[in-house]
């Protein structure tokens, strides 16, 4: 399911309906959480905190960032860790 919400929010994404966009990626972290796949997860947030930043919702976007760089961290992933901090 997560699958098809990322694919619905790339649509909105690129029409431009970020709000729609920001729905559809807050429903794939949820079904990331429940299947409980760190990659994904960490994926998703860094999407929905790029869509947020869109909206000019900043407090919202570093949350998600920072959630993202605890996922990256736990699976020593230090490129991707490096990625996540330009978006701070």
């Amino acid at each position: 399911m997560a699958d098809n919400h990322k694919h619905r929010a790339r649509i909105f994404l690129h029409r431009g309906d970020l709000v729609q966009a920001r729905a559809a990626w807050e429903a794939a972290v949820t079904d990331d959480r429940t299947a409980d796949n760190q990659q994904a997860l960490s994926d998703s947030l860094g999407n929905l905190g790029n869509t947020c930043a869109l909206m000019n919702e900043f407090a919202r976007a570093e949350q998600c960032y920072r959630e993202v760089l605890q996922i990256q961290r736990t699976e020593r992933n230090l490129t991707a860790v490096a990625h996540t901090l330009v978006n701070l």
